[in-house]
């Protein structure tokens, strides 16, 4: 490599964790040399260790973010660093996320976020405008009146359907569109009668994903969803077990990931609630906790998810 190329490349690295330490709360830019440990084994663990092998992978997650991005042990780093909604274990400091909850109008604001106008701009957040330039842009609170609104907003911007629509941005998924956002509007206030009723945390996914109202949100939408409106205060937190109800039921990517670490010889439901005491008992220090998110069994739920994408299930012998 020559000079010229490493320069580049120092360049690209510096102004990828400049982006990364903007999107971050102010306590975690202060740690600057964490301290290396060793990665966690590709190779199925014995159960007694499989818990601690998943703190690890979260703690070592955490410090891709606020440590210098030459110096990890974490495989696909510098990937993860290129594509954090794809890859970090923290729903809360994803870029997505992070913009979306960037305007005190946004869709997830307390004004908002029951009405029709609000959830139908939580449908097009999470249906249509994740992971994508359109939102990585910002330059809009991304909470529109009605569909006609955003239509509106498309035809200003101007620029070609993939700009505001990842179609793999949870993974292949047929028919997901612009397009859609006529439907989820005419859903919106059915949708705002339900939370109205107060309806629970897996009666919301189980109502979204069955419906066809809601084009592109199968199970693992819908959840992510719900997660949203949990943050929002819509609907009501679930308790440990309640989530691995639900973990169990999606059987994805955080199901797997415990059976492939046995976290769950009893059951997914059981080994999700013990990771989470475990975890919660020490496993995880209070402050690495607190920096990840206010609401950590939705961490640990996706951190499971996202441990296959450093550690793919191929790579194993």
């Amino acid at each position: 490599m020559d000079n010229s190329t490493q320069a580049t490349s120092a360049q690209a690295a510096h102004a990828t964790q400049s982006l990364v330490s903007a999107l971050l709360p102010a306590r975690l830019r202060q740690v600057t040399s964490p301290t290396v440990e060793s990665s966690p084994s590709v190779h199925q663990p014995g159960e007694a260790q499989s818990c601690r092998l998943f703190a690890t992978f979260m703690r070592q997650a955490l410090r891709l973010l606020t440590g210098n991005p030459n110096n990890q042990v974490l495989p696909e780093a510098a990937a993860a660093l290129e594509r954090l909604d794809y890859y970090l274990p923290f729903r809360e400091l994803a870029p997505s996320r992070r913009q979306i909850l960037s305007s005190p109008n946004g869709p997830f604001s307390a004004t908002n976020v029951r009405t029709p106008s609000g959830l139908f701009s939580a449908l097009v957040f999470r249906g249509i405008l994740f992971d994508t330039d359109a939102l990585r842009a910002g330059g809009h609170s991304f909470c529109f009146d009605d569909d006609a609104a955003f239509d509106a907003y498309l035809s200003r911007i101007a620029k070609p359907e993939r700009y505001f629509c990842n179609p793999s941005a949870y993974g292949a998924t047929k028919g997901r569109s612009t397009k859609n956002a006529t439907t989820f509007w005419k859903a919106s206030a059915a949708l705002a009668a339900r939370l109205q009723d107060n309806i629970g945390f897996f009666e919301f996914i189980k109502y979204v994903s069955s419906s066809t109202e809601y084009p592109t949100f199968g199970k693992l939408c819908a959840y992510l969803l719900a997660v949203d409106l949990v943050y929002a205060g819509a609907i009501a937190q679930p308790t440990v077990e309640e989530l691995g109800t639900v973990v169990e039921w999606l059987d994805m990517g955080a199901a797997k990931t415990l059976k492939r670490l046995r976290c769950a010889p009893g059951g997914v439901k059981g080994g999700f609630v013990a990771l989470c005491k475990y975890l919660a008992d020490g496993g995880l220090s209070a402050s690495e906790r607190a920096e990840m998110s206010s609401r950590f069994t939705f961490d640990v739920e996706h951190g499971l998810c996202k441990y296959g994408r450093f550690y793919p299930l191929a790579k194993d012998s």
